[in-house]
């Protein structure tokens, strides 16, 4: 779970946006996997809806990150392990 919140302000004692987060991979080859974040809210308060006063903390929602990651080996180990690719939404 992802939580954004603010405690006892001028307008509220609890205003809050709550998300639920998925990671998900899925290997391709030997080396190879994809990483993808998707993220869906399930809860938010009044004044963090869209023109409240905490708009701001609304949690994004849909995909968040998806990756691919490749490691190389030099040898009989793994050398390294790079994002081939990235794509991340704020």
């Amino acid at each position: 779970p992802h939580l954004a919140y603010t405690v006892g302000t001028e307008l509220g004692a609890f205003d809050h946006s709550l998300a639920l987060r998925v990671a998900a991979t899925v290997p391709l080859w030997q080396g190879a996997q994809v990483v993808a974040n998707v993220q869906q809210r399930v809860s938010v308060s009044d004044q963090a809806q869209p023109g409240g006063a905490f708009a701001s903390l609304r949690q994004p929602q849909g995909l968040q990150a998806l990756a691919l990651h490749q490691t190389l080996w030099l040898g009989k180990r793994p050398q390294t392990t790079a994002p081939a690719a990235a794509i991340r939404r704020r």
